[in-house]
């Protein structure tokens, strides 16, 4: 326990000065327990127990692992990647995963198919397939033993390249419904694209607002927005009563945790919160968040101890009532 709350390591943790190119175990990870009020619980809480478990992560589509210059040979290749991916799923042992760049789902499902039942859409018109590779777009993972899966609703953006999943959840536990999204919004740190940006985060709004209203579904969404907390996209989801679980930490309100979700060096270095895990916040609150490592090294992501340039987040929320 530190000042500022409980935590918990996730893994085994690698000293610092062990942590060379070669290392290749991955960084260790540490779980902060929150109060009911979203803030850092520093007695430790009894009255949050049961939740539902989800990480959302860009994986890094196999076509688009080039542009990594100072990554190590061999690092990036999928024989490398592939079993490091699952092993950070493994680690974590979400109910509900929710991946953007993903083009290996078989892998996926055949190293994952017997705990959790998987579906996938790809991009129309695929980066990662323009190199040679398989169509990357994205995909939910949801455990058998605790969810079954009423409805999956999948489509591209109307006029759009970006995808979304959305599947319509049954609890076994909680004996609850919920919606469960994951997307990726158009990349790129420019005008025409933070148009397209807002026009894919109103046209997902739509939907949700449609089961918000209709169905009374409480939504759990995993993206990669290509935007930071301070502007559009962040702030319309705000704005309809979606909450970030990380708010607390993308707002600098703790400044000993130096967060980010992707952490890269291509032409320059990049370091920026643009991976979220949103929630109807009359719904849920937050029972625990893991935290991005620390000491990345010099060349920070992806690398021989991490298979992507952005970290998997992973939140426990709890039905409020």
């Amino acid at each position: 326990m530190n000042s500022l709350g409980q935590i918990q390591q996730i893994g085994h943790p690698v000293p610092y000065r062990l942590a060379s190119l070669n290392t290749r175990e991955l960084y260790p990870r540490v779980s902060q327990l929150l109060s009911h009020g979203g803030f850092p619980n520093k007695k430790g809480s009894d009255r949050i127990t049961s939740g539902v478990k989800l990480m959302t992560w860009n994986v890094l589509a196999q076509g688009l692992t080039h542009g990594f210059p100072f990554a190590p040979e061999g690092s990036l290749s999928w024989d490398h990647r592939g079993p490091k991916i699952l092993e950070e799923i493994r680690r974590m042992s979400p109910d509900i995963l929710l991946f953007q760049e993903m083009n290996r789902f078989d892998y996926l499902m055949e190293s994952l198919g017997d705990e959790y039942n998987g579906s996938f859409i790809a991009k129309p018109d695929s980066p990662s397939a323009r190199f040679g590779e398989k169509a990357d777009g994205c995909a939910i993972f949801t455990r058998k033993s605790t969810i079954e899966v009423l409805n999956t609703y999948s489509q591209s953006f109307q006029y759009m390249n970006q995808v979304y999943i959305a599947q319509q959840l049954f609890l076994k536990e909680e004996n609850r419904q919920i919606l469960a999204v994951t997307t990726h919004l158009k990349a790129f740190n420019n005008a025409k694209s933070q148009l397209i940006r807002q026009n894919e985060t109103m046209q997902l709004l739509k939907v949700l607002h449609r089961f918000s209203a209709q169905e009374k579904i409480p939504i759990v969404i995993g993206a990669d927005m290509n935007e930071t907390p301070d502007k559009f996209c962040y702030q319309m989801l705000k704005q309809s009563n979606f909450k970030s679980a990380y708010d607390l930490f993308e707002n600098r309100d703790l400044p000993e945790f130096d967060y980010y979700t992707t952490w890269k060096i291509r032409k320059r270095p990049t370091k920026k919160i643009i991976d979220y895990i949103f929630y109807s916040q009359d719904d849920f609150v937050v029972k625990d968040l893991v935290l991005p490592p620390k000491n990345l090294g010099a060349i920070k992501i992806p690398n021989w101890r991490y298979p992507s340039d952005h970290v998997a987040l992973c939140a426990t929320l709890q039905f409020k009532n």
